[in-house]
């Protein structure tokens, strides 16, 4: 039985580039890897504040002629970006949403999240 030329169109042509496509990663260079340190007060032990500093890495990486731009919050559950992500550091992004993956040739990975604006080098 002989397949019709139509099935063989549809197969080849819609399916095949779907089943070939990546999974969005793009390569980039990192563009600058600022952090922040917010301290804020808990609760008082009779005169003596007690305080908890939240620490916030800005990533900004270059794609292209864009710079996308994420916040990292950083967590008792996660790690600082690595510290060879210096500017013009090779990695792979990729958007999901409002969150900005960061891959770094070593294979750690930060999630950040993505404001919505990107700036123009």
């Amino acid at each position: 039985m002989s397949v019709p030329f139509p099935s063989c169109w549809f197969l080849c042509c819609v399916c095949g580039p779907l089943l070939a496509q990546n999974s969005g990663w793009v390569y980039g260079r990192i563009a600058d890897v600022q952090k922040s340190v917010n301290t804020k007060t808990k609760a008082w032990v009779v005169n003596t504040p007690i305080t908890e500093d939240e620490i916030t890495y800005t990533v900004s990486v270059q794609v292209r002629d864009k710079i996308v731009t994420g916040t990292h919050e950083l967590t008792p559950e996660e790690s600082a970006p690595p510290q060879e992500w210096t500017t013009n550091y090779p990695v792979k992004i990729q958007m999901v949403g409002d969150r900005l993956h960061v891959r770094g040739s070593d294979g750690r990975f930060v999630a950040a999240r993505n404001p919505a604006e990107d700036r123009q080098s």
